[in-house]
């Protein structure tokens, strides 16, 4: 597994995650991860806020089929959400 390093804005969710249902867009996969379990999102993006994202939590990504300058996460999902969220404070 190759290891790269890429800017949060080159990041899209996964909209094929369990966790997501029916999201056909960014922003409805971004709603549909805050309301699967709120209190654990708001939660998450305290402390995140607060800590910073542990280095050992990398995200796992695959090259998008569509634009070869951004990355699908397969694995970092909530994290990603919780880090782009615009209600984030």
């Amino acid at each position: 597994m190759e290891k790269i390093q890429v800017n949060v804005s080159q990041l899209l969710l996964d909209l094929e995650k369990p966790r997501i249902v029916s999201a056909d867009t960014q922003p409805d996969a971004l709603r549909s991860m805050i309301e699967f379990d709120p209190r654990h999102f708001k939660t998450m993006m305290e402390s995140i806020k607060d800590h910073g994202l542990d280095p050992g939590d990398a995200f796992y990504v695959m090259a998008s089929e569509i634009d070869p300058d951004e990355f699908i996460v397969v694995d970092g999902n909530r994290r990603l959400a919780a880090l782009t969220c615009p209600r984030r404070r």
